[in-house]
């Protein structure tokens, strides 16, 4: 099997989030990219 060069063993993934306006979507990614959740979150298009 073949090495990494940087090291990282993980998985790359990507990922389409779809659906209505003002759900929560960036909500969703900032908690699992980040570990953040900011409750009082504004709306990023209105």
């Amino acid at each position: 099997m073949a090495s990494s060069t940087s090291g990282n063993n993980g998985y790359n993934f990507k990922v389409v989030l779809l659906g209505e306006g003002c759900v929560g979507k960036t909500s969703v990614v900032l908690r699992y990219v980040e570990d953040k959740f900011n409750d009082k979150h504004l709306t990023t298009v209105q």
